[in-house]
């Protein structure tokens, strides 16, 4: 067949538009139409002319290079700076005005508060097109690396280190002193800036360090017992961002928390937290939730990893049904034999305050004490006093504690036991079969499609405005999909279709 011919130094009689070159139901044309109607000042978001210099960009503009970058995988202030003078869309987008990252970068650093408010439009303007019915959401975290690679310190360490820096400071102020005005001055000078910027961290990183030492401090008898490498340790390029299993082994990062609903899959609740553990984060994520939408969904369902009686207890008011499985129940699959002595099993005899075993034992109560949790919930420890020559004793499945066997009761249980019972149900599990196809959905599109493997962003506060900001812009690509895709009505302004 024949080869097309093309040549690159082609003339045109009349040069094309780049309005020609995006089709109406582009994706960058949404994101446009979307900044165009915000009120920016009931958002927060300022972007104020200096008195001297250059004009200023307009901060819409730059607001949209933000958000369609996030939506397309160009997240860092470099990136975007050469999309604007190369991508054909980005280009449209600016009006061919081309921002220098550091520009992008103070406007992003000046609006992080912003985000918050910035994401809460989009949710309410998928309200609006009918695209969150409130019939399902489901609530998870994903934890997401922190931008630096560099390991954790102990105390002695970050305390040598800081020696050394407050040394280097020392040497550069006295050479800045006994030179004269000159280029050198200028670079010691800037230099010393970096030194101080980096003490500053280090602060933070022993005041963060203390924290964690009182939070993990034993009583008199047992100091001096603990290894070294079990002392609490942070990260002084990124002291708040926490140890965490991710899917490529242990990292620094934080956990970053999505309520998603069912309808169209639009996340209606982000936050992110530096714990590990999903447990304290169901409550707020709902209360996060509500503050965005003015309401909570009919059914609420969660993985196991927010399961607890603290959390039943507080939920069984709220105007919603939480469905969430019992970390127990994998171990009655996996382990049958064991589970024939799970504490469900023994029989309470509320007259004299005690269990009967399967085996026909009777457990009595023993003693008060409380756990060595965070929480330091308060739980009643009961222990079996006819354990011994027990068939079930040892290698039997119930206990090979030479004292007996022991059962702890929190003020939960009848809750936990009345929950566990909901689970089986033929309506929790298929609640349990929509979780998956709900959130964890959404955060593959947001780690694989839109590339937030990795905050590019220090410390807790800076992250929860990255998290936002690609948390509205996934929202804007759900509605432009939806909407100018699905519906084909790209041609229609956001307000008509709204209405």
């Amino acid at each position: 067949m024949p080869v097309r011919e093309y040549v690159r130094d082609f003339l045109w009689l009349l040069p094309p538009s780049l309005d020609e070159m995006i089709p109406a139901t582009h994706l960058v044309r949404f994101v446009a139409e979307f900044v165009d109607h915000l009120d920016l000042g009931e958002i927060g978001i300022d972007w104020t002319p200096a008195d001297e210099g250059a004009s200023s960009y307009d901060r819409r503009m730059l607001l949209a290079c933000w958000l369609y970058g996030f939506m397309v995988r160009v997240r860092s202030t470099r990136k975007i700076e050469t999309a604007c003078a190369e991508n054909v869309p980005f280009m449209w987008l600016t009006g061919m005005q081309i921002p220098d990252h550091s520009t992008l970068s103070r406007f992003y650093k000046m609006n992080r508060k912003c985000m918050r408010k910035l994401f809460k439009k989009t949710v309410h303007l998928a309200m609006e097109m009918g695209l969150v019915d409130f019939a399902v959401n489901a609530i998870d975290g994903s934890r997401i690396g922190s931008v630096t690679v560099d390991g954790q310190l102990g105390r002695k360490k970050i305390e040598e280190l800081l020696l050394k820096v407050d040394e280097e400071i020392a040497a550069m102020e006295r050479g800045i002193d006994q030179e004269e005005q000159g280029q050198r001055q200028g670079k010691l000078t800037k230099g010393l800036g970096q030194k101080k910027e980096l003490r500053g961290r280090i602060e933070t990183a022993l005041a963060k360090l203390e924290e964690l030492e009182r939070k993990t401090e034993k009583p008199a008898e047992e100091q001096g017992k603990e290894k070294e490498n079990k002392k609490p340790k942070v990260s002084v390029a990124d002291p708040e961002a926490a140890m965490m299993k991710a899917r490529h082994g242990n990292a620094l990062g934080y956990n970053a928390q999505a309520a998603v609903d069912g309808k169209a899959r639009i996340i209606v609740g982000a936050e992110v937290c530096d714990s590990a553990s999903d447990n304290g984060q169901l409550v707020p994520m709902l209360e996060e939730t509500k503050e965005n939408t003015g309401r909570l969904a009919e059914k609420t369902v969660t993985d196991g990893g927010y399961h607890s009686g603290d959390n039943l207890e507080k939920v069984a008011t709220l105007p919603t049904e939480v469905v969430m499985p019992d970390p127990q129940e994998k171990r009655k699959s996996g382990n049958p034999n064991e589970w024939r002595y799970h504490k469900d099993n023994f029989v309470y005899d509320s007259e004299t305050d005690s269990f009967c075993c399967p085996e026909g034992k009777k457990v009595t109560f023993s003693y008060v004490t409380r756990r060595k949790d965070e929480g330091g919930e308060e739980v009643r420890v009961y222990r079996g006093r006819q354990c011994s020559g027990c068939p079930a004793w040892g290698e039997g499945g119930c206990t090979k504690d030479k004292k007996g066997r022991t059962i702890e009761i929190n003020g939960h249980e009848g809750l936990i036991r009345a929950h566990r019972q909901k689970m089986h149900t033929e309506e929790a599990r298929a609640l349990m079969k929509q979780r998956m196809g709900i959130v964890e959905v959404v955060f593959a599109i947001i780690r694989e499609h839109m590339g937030v493997s990795r905050f590019l962003l220090r410390g807790l506060e800076n992250v929860k405005a990255e998290w936002r900001l690609a948390c509205a812009a996934y929202n804007l690509r759900r509605i432009w999909k939806e909407i100018w895709i699905k519906q084909g009505k790209a041609k229609q302004g956001l307000r008509q279709r709204a209405a």
